[in-house]
């Protein structure tokens, strides 16, 4: 389903404004490709909602710097994608961070049973 650009422009100019009740329209409006689009970069709907949030906080602080040269989803979309790439480095830095195993306490051995291995690997993923 198509918008019309310039509706969104005018609602974002009325954010600008001062008219935060312009913001919910927006919402209605793009929240769903908005989410979509966060899934799929992040592969987690929990993460995706997230982001919306984010990205729709954004335009409602960031109204008054649109420029409404490009058109409104496109400014919306590269907000969306730029948290995205955030959240994946903010992911592989947790995931890269060395964890060192508690003062006083030794690793366990591996499981013996390849079944178990698999579920202890799930487990920790």
């Amino acid at each position: 389903m198509e918008h019309d650009s310039r509706a969104d422009s005018a609602l974002v100019r009325a954010i600008a404004e001062g008219d935060v009740a312009a913001l919910e329209p927006l919402v209605r409006r793009h929240q769903d490709r908005v989410r979509r689009l966060a899934y799929r970069f992040l592969g987690r709907w929990s993460d995706a909602d997230d982001v919306a949030q984010e990205a729709f906080l954004r335009v409602a602080g960031s109204a008054g710097r649109y420029e409404p040269t490009a058109r409104f989803t496109t400014w919306l979309y590269r907000i969306v994608v730029n948290l995205c790439l955030d959240a994946r480095r903010r992911g592989a830095r947790s995931r890269a961070a060395p964890q060192a195993d508690p003062p006083g306490d030794t690793a366990a051995d591996p499981p013996a049973d390849p079944l178990e291995r698999d579920e202890t690997v799930r487990h920790v993923r």
